[in-house]
């Protein structure tokens, strides 16, 4: 299966909303009616089994003509499973190439979320030693990571 990541639509809030109470995201909004106005600013894209289950998603925010805040989630049946290196690629061209963005940011929390987001590309600007850290991304960072992670795998 070639996963391909779609940008979300109204219709897609409920199960997005779901995934992240699933994974204790905080403040997540009950009534689907609030969760579309807490979405409102921001731009989502999610991957989905061959089921159409949502498994995974990025959501953007805090959106400028340089920058994005990001939050990755995913639903736990699909952790280490749906982040393929063509939702990657797909994530690369969305972000640098469509929406024209310098940077990704993100607050990365915990030890499996901070090896992955260094595997990625991410770059902390703040101690890894910190529970919750600042990391960046930009796409020359993601190139030359992923370039390397493709060179080991083959």
């Amino acid at each position: 299966m070639k996963s391909e990541m779609k940008e979300l639509s109204v219709k897609h809030i409920p199960a997005l909303c779901k995934v992240m109470q699933m994974q204790d995201f905080p403040a997540v909004p009950e009534e689907v009616q609030d969760a579309v106005e807490a979405f409102e600013d921001t731009s989502q894209f999610g991957v989905f089994d061959d089921n159409g289950v949502l498994m995974g998603a990025f959501i953007f925010g805090d959106i400028t003509p340089v920058s994005a805040f990001v939050d990755v989630v995913c639903a736990p049946d699909y952790e280490g499973r749906w982040l393929t290196r063509n939702v990657l690629q797909q994530m690369e061209e969305i972000v640098f190439n469509q929406m024209g963005l310098t940077f990704l940011w993100a607050h990365v929390h915990g030890s499996i979320a901070r090896k992955l987001a260094l595997q990625i590309g991410f770059r902390p600007v703040t101690p890894l030693s910190r529970e919750q850290m600042v990391m960046v991304l930009t796409q020359k960072a993601f190139r030359i990571k992923n370039r390397r992670n493709a060179e080991t795998l083959n």
